[in-house]
């Protein structure tokens, strides 16, 4: 090394010049007393044992602070993205429900306007109102002229058609009459018309809304939205459009107040609406095992060629009614089908009302018994009183007075006996078309194809209980005043037994003629 007084090139510890102390100076370059330093710096320190726990404690609690600032964050955008997909279903069936009520007003817009082509609804009101409430003729022409161009009407005939009635007469500020009544009219084409517009507007929305729902689970809570805010909605405009009639006579005034039983109203547009958006989503998955969907393709061809066959029937039994002379059309003890539609054949209304009697025929084909269970049910049918029907049994009525049955006659007349009882068989008990039904129910049963013995018992069950449900949904239900419910149309548990009957011994003999069948098959292919 060098001096650095004099820069003699000196190799012990002093230069031999001029006797400088010269620093030792390490082959990295820097001096002892750096060395020294760094060393020290380098050396570890000894800590305690409370020192070190305390140490991992902190190291540990960063650690800590980290993670959960990490978990944090996570669970942060997690949150987000469930409440987003969460709104998104929400509007998603928010906007279904809003379009199904716009659809919905739309299409009762458009059967209003085909009702008041014609006179057909507007006497078929005149004369309810006339028969069973018992107003006067000028009121009843009043308020039937009303209320047939009502689109409320309309509004609550696709929605089950329950109807609440409140007659009031005054004179001055005096009340002199008060009358309540409630009406069921529920008509197949309207019920089902009012299904298929749920079913159409959630079948668009069904693409964007799957890429949404992601488990069974969020299917179902979205079908359950969707009912009940088209629920409220569809209560809220019914309760709006309510109609409130008004007849002035001189100082007499009379209201008709037509409603809905809030409750019952909303119960029902749940139901159709949760049934129908079930069908228009899709998606179950309910059955994937190809034994399975082999029998529900059977069970549809089944149903197809119910449709079908009584497409084919109706058309001929219109075809009968135009060859008919009008006095095999017209009954001297009932109000016909087949007098109506002499009458009223070019009237969209009356089309409405073909389904609900082709369905009553069809029942009382297949062994129930037709009911007209009150004098208020009769009136509507123009008959003198209730009666029961059987197509095995015949016929059964009260031959008794108005005033002895409980109910007020206006003119005290009897409403029924012997001549008419016999007549009303004549006109009713046996139809061409009756057994035309029993045959197509038949050959349509035959159609259904069984894979295992659960599939029949399945089938069975499920054929009984549905046509049971059917039939008496779509009873005509009377109540006048305080007086018991009435209706037109069959007993649950009589025809929960006749077809009960029917479908066992039928499907019982098709399943073993199906096994019979498949083991033969059998046999020759093994041969």
């Amino acid at each position: 090394m060098n001096c650095k007084q004099c820069g003699t090139d000196v190799k012990g510890k002093f230069c031999g010049k001029c006797g400088t102390e010269v620093e030792a100076i390490s082959s990295d370059g820097q001096s002892a007393e750096q060395e020294t330093e760094r060393a020290f710096e380098q050396e570890p320190v000894l800590q305690t044992e409370e020192e070190i726990v305390n140490t991992e404690v902190v190291v540990a609690s960063e650690n800590a602070l980290n993670n959960d600032s990490d978990s944090a964050e996570e669970s942060h955008a997690a949150d987000l993205v469930s409440t987003s997909k969460g709104s998104h279903l929400f509007i998603g069936f928010s906007v279904a429900a809003v379009l199904s009520t716009v659809m919905m007003l739309g299409l009762a817009f458009v059967l209003n306007w085909l009702v008041g082509r014609g006179q057909f609804a507007e006497e078929l009101i005149y004369h309810m109102m006339k028969s069973f409430v018992h107003i006067p003729v000028e009121q009843a022409a009043y308020f039937s002229g009303r209320l047939s161009q009502s689109l409320w009407v309309q509004l609550q005939l696709l929605q089950g058609g329950a109807f609440h009635g409140d007659y009031t007469a005054y004179n001055g500020l005096e009340i002199t009459e008060v009358l309540a009544f409630q009406l069921h009219v529920p008509l197949v084409f309207n019920t089902i018309a009012g299904l298929l517009i749920i079913y159409i507007v959630v079948r668009v929305l069904r693409a964007p809304m799957n890429r949404l729902i992601k488990s069974r689970l969020q299917r179902l809570l979205w079908l359950m939205g969707f009912s009940s805010v088209y629920a409220l909605i569809m209560t809220a405009v019914t309760m709006f459009l309510n109609p409130d009639l008004r007849f002035v006579f001189g100082a007499q005034h009379y209201t008709l107040e037509m409603g809905i039983v809030v409750w019952k109203h909303a119960l029902t547009v749940f139901t159709g609406g949760l049934l129908a958006s079930a069908v228009g989503l899709g998606g179950w998955k309910l059955f994937t095992n190809d034994i399975w969907l082999r029998w529900i393709k059977s069970i549809r061809t089944f149903m197809l060629l119910l449709v079908m066959f009584t497409i084919l029937i109706s058309s001929l039994m219109v075809v009968n009614w135009s060859v008919a002379g009008k006095n095999k059309l017209h009954s001297t003890e009932i109000v016909t089908l087949g007098a109506a539609w002499g009458s009223y054949k070019k009237e969209p209304a009356l089309y409405a009302i073909i389904p609900n009697v082709l369905l009553q025929e069809f029942a009382y084909s297949v062994g129930g018994t037709w009911n007209v269970s009150g004098q208020a049910s009769a009136e509507i049918l123009g008959m003198k009183g209730p009666i029961r029907l059987n197509m095995w049994s015949g016929i059964e009525g009260e031959l008794q007075y108005g005033e002895q049955a409980g109910i007020e006659q206006r003119d005290n007349s009897s409403i029924l006996n012997e001549e008419h009882l016999a007549q009303l068989e004549q006109d009713l008990r046996f139809n061409w078309y009756h057994f035309a039904f029993i045959l197509i129910f038949l050959y349509a049963l035959t159609r259904i194809r069984f894979t295992s013995l659960i599939n029949y018992i399945a089938t069975i069950i499920g054929i009984i209980l549905a046509s049971t449900l059917i039939a008496v949904h779509f009873n005509v239900k009377v109540i006048y005043g305080e007086e018991t419910a009435t209706f037109i149309g069959f007993e649950p548990l009589q025809v929960l037994l006749s077809v009960s009957i029917l479908v066992a011994v039928s499907l019982t003999a098709s399943y073993v003629i199906q096994k019979l069948w498949a083991a033969r098959r059998g046999k020759h292919a093994q041969s």
